[in-house]
């Protein structure tokens, strides 16, 4: 049997004692093999009203048709006892969340051919805040009723047929909120889902 040995990694760039050392385990025959560490960013995730996962056939965190209104209009009794939140508050205490963890301070929402830039709507002091629920909310309404330009107009015709106005038509009909899913973490890019209204 092949003798094995223990060995960590060490983070070249963090002198710290040993138990708060970043390390990766390897068990490997006793040969000398470079050990790379362990660097990534971390996963973004986002807040659960907003997660795609969250929204199943039988629950809901939201009733939210993107074609009529900025916010969502109800918040599930189950979505709100989840939060530990009376209902009377959930607003508040929902579109102020972070929108991410780690909180970020900008997202990309691709759409159709578009790429969205969602920003936070306050900066104070001039830093910019971080991305909350209500800044994600508030741009995708607003962006999906922006008119269309001509030329997109008639680009959209001639691929999809129909009248399009707003980029909010492209769903067609497909404006009940569905969540978003993360594409790529590092791009910070994401998607919208929809359903049937």
């Amino acid at each position: 049997m092949t003798s094995r040995q223990t060995r960590f990694a060490e983070d070249p760039l963090e002198q710290t004692s040993e138990y708060s050392r970043p390390f990766i385990f390897v068990a490997e025959p006793e040969e000398n093999i470079p050990i790379v560490p362990l660097v990534n960013s971390p996963q973004l995730h986002l807040h659960s009203c907003l997660q795609a996962e969250s929204y199943t056939p039988h629950s809901q965190p939201c009733e939210w048709n993107l074609a009529t209104h900025v916010y969502p209009v109800t918040w599930s009794r189950e979505f709100s006892q989840y939060l530990q939140v009376p209902a009377a508050e959930i607003d508040g205490v929902v579109y102020s969340s972070p929108a991410t963890t780690p909180v970020v301070d900008k997202l990309r929402l691709k759409f159709v051919s578009f790429t969205i830039s969602i920003e936070p709507s306050d900066a104070q002091g001039g830093w910019k805040q971080h991305l909350t629920v209500g800044d994600v909310f508030r741009t995708i309404y607003t962006q999906l009723q922006r008119d269309l330009t001509p030329a997109e107009q008639t680009y959209f015709k001639q691929e999809h047929g129909g009248s399009t106005q707003k980029l909010v038509d492209l769903l067609r009909g497909r404006t009940l909120f569905r969540g978003l899913s993360v594409i790529d973490s590092d791009d910070r890019l994401i998607s919208l889902h929809t359903a049937d209204v």
